[in-house]
């Protein structure tokens, strides 16, 4: 097997190794790569091109599993995930929120 360097979501070379196994940790599938390869599909890399890629998905947002466009859908949806998550993290809570946000579920699920 040829080995392939190629970009992941958090920007730093990915390598398919020899034994099948995917060096970036990035959890996109080798299939999706694939499929990137083939439709010329990049990694997001601005505003402009989230705004593309989001724009596209509204375009084939119905596209029938399997097809073309399906898996074209796929792709974009995964790029775009692995773009906002990167763009705009969320970060963990304040701990005393996180106590009073437990708190009032369990008011809630008691009906206190």
């Amino acid at each position: 097997m040829i080995g392939v360097v190629v970009l992941g979501c958090c920007g730093d070379g990915g390598e398919l190794r020899d034994n099948g196994g995917w060096g970036c940790g990035t959890g996109v599938s080798l299939a999706i790569w694939g499929i990137m390869a083939m439709l010329k599909i990049e990694k997001i890399r601005s505003d402009e091109e989230h705004d593309a890629a989001m724009a596209r998905i509204d375009e084939i947002f119905d596209a029938p599993v399997g097809s073309a466009e399906g898996e074209e859908l796929e792709v974009l949806v995964g790029l775009v995930e692995a773009w906002e998550v990167v763009r705009y993290p969320i970060p963990p809570p304040e701990p005393v929120d996180a106590i009073e946000f437990r708190i009032d579920q369990e008011r809630a699920r008691f009906g206190g």
